[in-house]
């Protein structure tokens, strides 16, 4: 064997070395990610750029239940956090969550319940209630045809145990008041994927209960509509 054909073999099989030490890199990197996984993605918040390139590679792919709800560009969503000079639509929406922040409200099965900035919490009854405020899921719009929007958001209620029940709760708007109609249950752990208005109705793309689905994790879709039209409460209506 010439010297050159052993130059050859050598670089050949230090090629092949490295091919084999990076796909064992590899593999080890993924088993770790999958073992240890740093995001959680069930998670409904917005993302980061990080998070959501980790959850299209490592995570579940029931989109339904990864993707956070979205908003739309007629019912806007705003951080009423934020410290900049805010335009007047910002400063009315945000005036309007205020109000249902610490608004009073009977809660089917829970009873009289007045948050105050979003929440409400009874220790002696082991009562907790926490109004929604995320894109998608507060929307202020006209459900009654006087002019005047009204407010739509959810409620989640837990009462000591692993349950937390979801309720659709509204706010008619009485000359700049928001008083809010009866909550309607939604279900335990129920996963509302979208909220929109139309036509003066309210429309929900849901994931609830399946018959075989265990509490933690609903996975049948659902949708249905509701109106405000006969209060004191809210009354789910054909598609």
């Amino acid at each position: 064997m010439t010297r050159s054909h052993v130059l050859l073999a050598m670089s050949l099989g230090l090629g092949l070395m490295s091919l084999g030490g990076f796909a064992t890199a590899q593999a080890q990197s993924s088993a770790i990610a999958q073992a240890k996984p740093p995001y959680n993605c069930l998670t409904r918040e917005v993302w980061s750029a990080e998070k959501k390139a980790w959850c299209a590679r490592y995570g579940p792919k029931t989109k339904p239940a990864v993707l956070p709800p979205k908003t739309s560009t007629s019912n806007p969503w705003h951080n009423c956090l934020t410290k900049e000079v805010w335009t007047a639509d910002k400063q009315a929406w945000c005036n309007a969550l205020k109000q249902m922040q610490n608004a009073t409200y009977q809660v089917p099965d829970v009873g009289t319940v007045t948050l105050t900035n979003g929440s409400y919490k009874n220790s002696q009854k082991q009562i907790t209630v926490t109004l929604g405020n995320q894109p998608g899921m507060v929307v202020f719009d006209d459900l009654t045809g006087d002019g005047k929007k009204d407010g739509v958001t959810l409620l989640g209620v837990n009462t000591g145990g692993s349950a937390n029940f979801i309720y659709l709760s509204t706010a008619w708007n009485n000359n700049g008041t928001l008083k809010p109609l009866t909550p309607v249950i939604l279900g335990d752990r129920t996963r509302v994927n979208s909220m929109q208005t139309q036509n003066k109705r309210v429309k929900l793309d849901m994931l609830v209960q399946g018959e075989k689905d265990p509490a933690c994790c609903p996975t049948q879709r659902k949708t249905q509509s509701y109106t405000m039209l006969m209060q004191p409460t809210l009354v789910p209506v054909e598609r």
